[in-house]
């Protein structure tokens, strides 16, 4: 198998920096801002980066 274009690390960075700019996070943005990869892959981390925000600031 490849090894990823993008560490996980990048692909977040990127969508902080789309959601900066007031626009929505999806795979073509993603791909758009990091200069390639695959979007199916790109999505998956943010989703995943974003689903724990969500589980870390729920309230005990």
């Amino acid at each position: 198998m490849r090894p990823a274009d993008h560490t996980d690390q990048e692909i977040i960075e990127a969508g902080k920096r789309l959601q900066d700019q007031d626009r929505k996070v999806t795979g073509y943005g993603l791909r758009n801002e990091l200069g390639g990869g695959d979007q199916k892959r790109l999505l998956a981390v943010w989703k995943n980066f974003t689903a724990q925000d969500v589980v870390e600031s729920i309230p005990d």
